[in-house]
């Protein structure tokens, strides 16, 4: 025990040449303050042989998942034409069946078919050939300007405040909206919708549907048509999809005054969303609310004993809530209209939330780690006091990223020795690609996303660490929580969620936190070479994100080096 005037068994033990500050207080049963994690544990980080060998390694898979061997590239093209040539065949075909008012404002994007996905899942002999399969594209017009009325979450467990309208927000509510779907991958009609206007004069013309059959690529001989009511106004055919005649096909389409307002083309996929999936809501509600509550209570308790550190919540959760409105400023849409303050004040609330939420958590978690395994908090603790350039921040930064290019090389190689290789892309990415200012939205989004993600994760981790007393037990659970939350993430699977939470595992405990949150983060963004090509129109932004990863991975590998430069050639020893 300390006497009174005098330091502490564990400052005078730190005090001794050789002297492990940290070790020390974790073996007198202390809890060492913030400042004296981060004034710990090496103050070099790697040598420049090892920095160019892991630099090296992230570059070269990078480089070869993303050309030589990208799977998306190799089985086939995808995605060939852009938004904005979609765009123009849309609109053509809305002028085609009559429906030629300029509009006042239109949008327009690409999205991930729910139905075409699960259909596609529960028939593995049989998947979808590209991406572009599971994709389809929208176009909406409006002799109104379009703004979004809600938040759309983005992700899967957390959101975002990502404000821009989507294919139904706005709601189609206003007389004269036009909405319209695609095929990106043959530009073909599948469906359309027309809020009418008022009919002043009615037509008992019957529409052109021989044109509205031909423009989604079907023949109108070879289709049987069911019952009208009335004749012309309500239509409906049976038939088979063209070039799969395997595969049954139902056409519905409605008029109005002589000009079609309704046409979809349903096929076996349409209506395979699932409401719910119970067992993954169940699981997803459980964790989610379990953190939230005892991290809450944990938290509290932690303020209360003065062990929490209210400097470093503050910093974090200040760094989230920048994030996160820089995700809204460059994913949303804006404009001069009454509801941009509403849209704002939303987002507002938002980011709020999670940025306390953040804080919250980090004050659960961090005074239990500092007493358990503290080194895993140097690196970390030094970038919240502003050390961004620190050697051991740059190592940790470092290996997070190669580690998270050994899970791309897992995810790719799995994706070759599958003999039926599903096509695979996620929402948030397939946004991503279609702007600069998305591209940066989901940049934004991700730094937020590694860092609350990585502390609620290794929350869970030390709470079941905590719990079951064995660290190997305690690591099987959570890779099975972590499977079951991320279920419907995955690309292959339960092999690649394993992998993953491994590496994860062991970058955390190995060499930090930081590494952790270094290794989320480029996880989220080399996905991307498993889904689709680095061609045509995708290219521009599918480069800024490799980009973004390969500048962070080259800033940290020339500041893990520390006072060692890139280049050191002794050719002899220099004498006096």
């Amino acid at each position: 025990e300390p006497v009174d005037g005098q330091a502490p068994p564990y400052e005078v033990a730190a005090a001794l040449p050789g002297g492990d500050p940290l070790a020390a207080a974790v073996a007198a049963g202390e809890t060492p303050s913030p400042k004296m994690v981060a004034a710990s544990g090496r103050q070099e980080g790697l040598r420049p042989f090892q920095a160019w060998a892991i630099f090296a390694s992230i570059v070269l898979v990078i480089a070869a998942v993303s050309w030589i061997f990208n799977p998306s590239a190799i089985s086939g093209t995808a995605l060939q034409q852009s938004p904005e040539g979609l765009a123009h065949t849309a609109r053509d075909v809305l002028r085609g069946i009559g429906h030629a008012t300029p509009p006042a404002d239109s949008a327009f994007g690409l999205e991930v078919d729910q139905d075409v996905r699960f259909w596609n899942r529960r028939r593995p002999t049989e998947p979808a050939k590209s991406v572009s399969d599971l994709v389809h594209f929208w176009y909406r017009e409006s002799p109104e300007t379009l703004m979004p009325r809600s938040l759309h979450p983005v992700g899967p467990i957390y959101a975002l405040p990502a404000t821009r309208v989507s294919e139904k927000d706005p709601p189609p509510l206003v007389p004269g909206m036009r909405s319209i779907r695609l095929d990106p991958s043959n530009e073909q009609l599948r469906e359309f919708h027309i809020v009418p206007l008022p009919v002043t004069e009615p037509s008992e013309a019957p529409p052109d549907w021989d044109f509205v059959l031909k423009k989604a690529g079907l023949d109108p001989q070879t289709l049987t048509p069911q019952s009208t009511v009335p004749a012309g106004q309500q239509v409906a055919w049976t038939g088979t999809w063209p070039g799969r005649p395997d595969l049954f096909l139902r056409v519905e389409g409605a008029a109005q005054g002589g000009m079609p307002i309704y046409f979809k083309v349903f096929g076996p996929w349409t209506g395979s969303t699932p409401a719910s999936e119970p067992i993954q809501d169940l699981l997803t509600i459980t964790v989610v609310a379990f953190v939230i509550i005892t991290g809450s209570a944990l938290a509290w308790r932690n303020l209360k004993d003065g062990r929490g550190d209210r400097r470093g919540a503050f910093r974090l959760a200040l760094f989230a809530f920048a994030s996160l409105m820089l995700a809204w400023i460059c994913g949303s849409t804006h404009g001069f209209h009454r509801e941009e303050l509403n849209l704002f004040l939303a987002a507002l609330g938002e980011a709020l939330y999670w940025s306390v939420l953040a804080g919250v958590l980090y004050l659960a978690v961090v005074p239990f780690v500092r007493k358990r395994w503290p080194h895993a908090l140097i690196s970390w603790n030094r970038i919240l006091e502003g050390r961004f350039g620190d050697s051991l921040a740059g190592r940790d930064v470092l290996v997070g990223i190669s580690f998270a290019a050994a899970v791309c090389v897992v995810r790719t190689g799995l994706r070759f020795v599958d003999p039926t290789p599903r096509p695979y892309v996620e929402s948030d990415i397939l946004q991503a690609m279609q702007s600069a200012t998305q591209a940066l939205s989901f940049l934004a989004s991700k730094f937020f996303d590694s860092a609350n993600v990585s502390i609620s994760l290794f929350f869970l981790f030390c709470f079941l660490r905590a719990v079951l007393r064995n660290q190997w037990i305690a690591i099987v659970v959570w890779i099975a929580l972590l499977n079951g939350l991320t279920r419907d993430l995955e690309i292959i699977g339960s092999p690649v969620v394993i992998a993953f939470g491994g590496l994860w595992l062991l970058a955390v405990m190995k060499f930090g936190l930081t590494a952790g949150i270094a290794m989320w983060f480029a996880d989220r963004i080399l996905r991307i070479e498993n889904m689709l090509p680095p061609k045509g129109w995708l290219a521009e932004n599918y480069y800024l994100l490799l980009v973004a990863v390969t500048a962070l991975a080259l800033y940290a590998f020339v500041k893990s080096m520390g006072k060692h430069r890139a280049f050191e050639f002794t050719l002899m020893d220099a004498k006096e």
